[in-house]
């Protein structure tokens, strides 16, 4: 049976004002409370304008949100959710899911999967699939539903009409020249109206025989969204790409110019007869809503020029629209500059800036980052902490001033696509990012000075640390482990505690919550009788040993990880990974996250942190060779001595070590220092480049020799 691809992913919140989004609103509705869906993952709500609730479940994009009789939401994540006391899962897409809808009882959802699924709520089961798969690009970008019928829209610039009952296409709108980007479908289910990114709006009736009965061509740019509270779709809106919000009446078929905004309309809609706008930014905007029937909004008023509201010929198919592109300006003598009726929003609830770029350093464990209100900062990724914010400096000038001549091998990738910083690790080359622990600046000093951390095991110790120790400490609603029990045994029987644990005195010295720590290392892990998860079931001895439970500072410093910092665990699901668990840090001791973590946690995480079993393989080998600097007066190491191979994290100190045995040459082992100055007699170099003792085969390798075939090192006497 094939391994389970999984992941571990967690997002690194600085967000000191909860209570607003961090990145642009891709959807909002409104029930008695305005309910707004983020970029940044969240819904939140809203009543009499104020913060009343936040709702965090998913872990990418929120696309789409619907009220019926209860909070909807479908999201990049592919999963849709609805939202009760607790969060349900009603079921996965395979690609991203765009939009949801009513039709009857059943939520209707379509993806870039190119499938229209039907879900029955109560059972959270998908009874049904129309799929588009057969158009050349069928991903369902709108979609609309009234009784039996389905109206979506896709790239492939089509409108398509749909029969829910026997999930298959009644007709084809023809007439769009590029993506169908929005729908609107009336009460009845007689009208469909829907905008493109070829700047037209277009009214259908579906009535057989299905035609276009008009197209709006006023709009100079994309439109992006509709909107209408109208239940025969007499007047609507319509917003675009540049900025513009379009007032329509269906009877004279004008367009009035509402409003401009920096920025796209993702959506549009009515909120206590305001009109509410979202852009690619966090914040919500509001506007009076105009009339048409107002003398002072009249030269505001565009006319309509396109006569496509003629009859159509017997010769054209009745799904086409007859009625070529016809531009506004094109029909007109001279083009008038029409002014927006509002120039500026009635209030505005401001958003928080999100991150849109960063730069990972060479040290694996800083990342610069740039929001969009072009504020550069400085992120810790292993202790999940802002270092600092930079308000007038330039990004590359940061970057270039905190990057690092280090080379320290990849364990993780990360992506600002939510605003924040999100860290994603997965099984393979993430355990092979070693560093020293003298190079991390701390205050403790380890006992071995040549010590190496595993970053990924480090970070996932404290990060999953909460969740260890709920197991460990009994009470009175968790008894912790019962070693007499089948399935139940120490992580390592046999193993010895570490000589350069804190001493007594040292323990006495920390804060209870550190006191509580210091029991941790020898992990347990539980095998539940009733769970399906594949792990091997553990044999118990007879005798079992008295565990030992401690940390090893010296392999995984301590850290103090925000209690909002998110995790998130996915795996593979016939080929598409799909979450299965998300919750913050503060949550991991929960009795029913403890059970869901166990059984979604990636099995080589509790292999290595719970069993002390990493995977075994050869660590990565560099070759390299020793050679006297030009007339520096040093004699030549032993040919048969000189060509060597080492270990890639082998410091330039080792090597001059070695050096020191085979030429007889004294070298002060004490005499480097944490600034990296030259040890007494000799020095190393690489391409004319002085190496610090401190400096790793890696780093002179990938920053230093930049080329194939064995390194060539140098050695000289000090001058």
């Amino acid at each position: 049976m094939p391994k389970t691809k999984s992941k571990l992913s967690y997002v690194i919140q600085n967000n000191t004002l909860p209570t607003k989004h961090q990145a642009g609103i891709n959807c909002f509705c409104y029930e008695d409370s305005l309910f707004t869906g983020s970029r940044d993952a969240t819904v939140i709500e809203w009543r009499d304008y104020q913060f009343q609730n936040k709702l965090q479940h998913h872990t990418d994009w929120i696309n789409d949100i619907l009220w019926h009789k209860g909070l909807f939401t479908c999201s990049s994540d592919k999963s849709i959710l609805f939202w009760g006391e607790e969060p349900v899962l009603i079921g996965y897409h395979e690609d991203v899911v765009k939009r949801i809808t009513m039709v009857h009882n059943l939520l209707c959802s379509g993806g870039l999967d190119q499938k229209i699924n039907l879900w029955d709520i109560e059972r959270q089961d998908k009874i049904g699939t129309m799929d588009n798969s057969k158009s050349s690009n069928g991903s369902i970008y709108c979609l609309s539903g009234r009784d039996s019928l389905v109206v979506s829209g896709s790239p492939d610039k089509l409108v398509k009409l749909w029969d829910s009952r026997s999930y298959s296409i009644v007709s084809s709108l023809v007439g769009h020249t590029d993506v169908v980007r929005d729908l609107l479908l009336s009460q009845d289910g007689h009208s469909v109206i829907s905008c493109s990114s070829d700047a037209t709006v277009k009214l259908w009736t579906t009535k057989m025989p299905n035609r276009c009965i008009h197209t709006w061509t006023q709009p100079e740019e994309s439109c992006w969204s509709l909107f209408s509270n109208d239940p025969n779709l007499d007047t609507f809106m319509v917003g675009t790409r540049d900025g513009y919000v379009y007032k329509c009446d269906n009877q004279s078929k004008d367009m009035m110019v509402v409003l401009k905004e920096e920025d796209p309309i993702l959506r549009l809609g009515i909120v206590n007869d305001q009109i509410l706008v979202v852009t690619p930014k966090s914040s919500l905007h509001f506007y009076n809503n105009p009339s048409f029937e107002d003398p002072l909004h009249h030269p505001s008023i565009i006319q309509d020029y396109n006569q496509s509201d003629l009859p159509v010929p017997e010769s054209v198919s009745q799904s086409v629209d007859p009625s070529p592109r016809v531009s506004l300006i094109s029909k007109m003598e001279e083009p008038v500059d029409v002014k927006p009726v509002y120039d500026k929003p009635l209030f505005v609830i401001q958003g928080l800036p999100s991150l849109t770029k960063y730069t990972l350093l060479n040290d694996k464990r800083r990342v610069v980052t740039l929001d969009t209100e072009n504020r550069v900062q400085l992120w810790n990724i292993v202790e999940c902490k802002l270092i600092k914010t930079l308000v007038d400096a330039k990004y590359e000038d940061v970057v270039q001033q905190e990057q690092t001549s280090e080379w320290i091998a990849n364990w993780c990738t990360i992506d600002t696509k939510i605003g924040s910083l999100a860290v994603h690790i997965e099984e393979g080359k993430c355990q092979d990012a070693e560093m020293y622990y003298q190079d991390l600046g701390l205050e403790r000093t380890p006992e071995n000075e040549d010590q190496r951390i595993t970053i990924v095991r480090w970070v996932l110790t404290w990060l999953l640390f909460k969740y260890f120790q709920t197991w460990m400490s009994p009470t009175p609603e968790h008894p912790g482990y019962d070693l007499k029990t089948p399935g139940l045994m120490p992580l390592s029987p046999t193993a010895t505690p570490q000589t350069n644990l804190p001493s007594q005195e040292e323990t006495h010295k920390r804060t209870p919550s550190a006191e509580k720590k210091s029991a941790m290392s020898l992990l347990m892990r539980k095998i539940s009788g009733n769970s399906k998860q594949s792990t091997p079931q553990l044999i118990v001895p007879d005798k079992i040993p008295e565990p030992h439970f401690y940390i090893n500072y010296d392999e995984t410093p301590e850290i103090d990880i925000s209690p909002n910092t998110r995790l998130i665990l996915s795996s593979d699901e016939n080929g598409t990974m799909m979450d299965t668990f998300r919750s913050t840090i503060a949550q991991l001791d929960d009795q029913e996250n403890i059970a869901k973590i166990y059984k979604h946690l990636p099995q080589w995480i509790h292999q290595w942190l719970v069993l002390d079993q990493p995977i075994q393989k050869d660590p990565a080998k560099l070759s390299f060779q020793l050679v006297p600097y030009q007339n520096a007066g040093m004699p030549e190491i032993p040919k048969d001595q000189s060509r060597l191979t080492g270990n890639r994290m082998l410091r330039m100190k080792k090597v001059l070590m070695f050096i020191g045995e085979k030429l007889n040459v004294t070298i002060d082992p004490y005499s480097w220092t944490l600034e990296g100055k030259p040890t007494k007699y000799v020095q190393i170099l690489c391409n004319d480049k002085v190496m610090s003792p401190r400096t790793t085969l890696a780093t002179v390798k990938h920053y230093y020799w930049k080329s194939g075939g064995d390194i060539i090192l140098h050695y000289r006497q000090v001058q």
